[in-house]
């Protein structure tokens, strides 16, 4: 007889499977080895379930990051004008430069009295545009 007419008539037995299982549980330590399977898949589970709460803190995070990014690289909006009235330049006469200018040697006259010797004394012109 060949080992595989064997092998289905010793597969169906049901003493032979059981007494062989017995004497490969009592004499190895196939045993331990199940015992720390299931130790090993409780650890398993634990760490994915771990590493799944740490990737899905991971990925709020970089949402936020990017919702901040794109707020700094907008720009700001622009403030609306307010409306103010603008003074209207007064136009500059002869009589206004020669009043500029006995200010400015009456202020100068009065400098060269006290004489301290601490103050400078600038020249300004004044243009006047012809159109």
């Amino acid at each position: 007889m060949s080992l595989e007419q064997i092998k289905p008539e010793l597969m169906s037995d049901e003493e032979f499977v059981s007494g062989i299982v017995d004497n490969i549980m009592t004499n190895s330590n196939l045993s331990d080895i199940i015992e720390q399977i299931d130790a090993v898949q409780n650890e398993n589970r634990e760490l994915r379930e771990l590493l799944y709460a740490q990737q899905k803190t991971i990925n709020e995070m970089n949402i936020m990051l990017l919702k901040l990014f794109s707020q700094s690289m907008t720009p700001p909006p622009t403030p609306t004008p307010i409306a103010t009235s603008t003074p209207t330049p007064t136009p500059i006469t002869d009589a206004t430069i020669m009043d500029a200018d006995a200010d400015t040697d009456a202020d100068a006259d009065q400098e060269d009295e006290q004489g301290d010797g601490s103050n400078i004394q600038l020249e300004v012109s004044n243009m006047q545009t012809v159109d």
